[in-house]
């Protein structure tokens, strides 16, 4: 007779739903973010373009965050 193999293939996603996922980098405050750009753009490393687009995306990730 053949032998039986039970064990279990486990691939993405089959964790269960009891599996925490894995935590990204800590959020940097946006505060700090923020006065880095302005130093940057004062420091003529940004141009005003570059300096509204980073802001906004720091901006929009800081209103994206839920209400702790």
């Amino acid at each position: 007779m053949a032998e039986q193999n039970d064990a279990k293939v486990i691939g993405p996603g089959s964790a269960g739903s009891g599996a925490r996922p894995i935590p990204g980098p800590p959020q940097r405050d946006p505060v700090e973010l923020l006065n880095e750009l302005v130093t940057m753009k004062d420091r003529g490393l940004l141009s005003d373009a570059e300096f509204a687009e980073r802001k906004a995306r720091i901006l929009g990730k800081w209103l994206l965050l839920p209400n702790l």
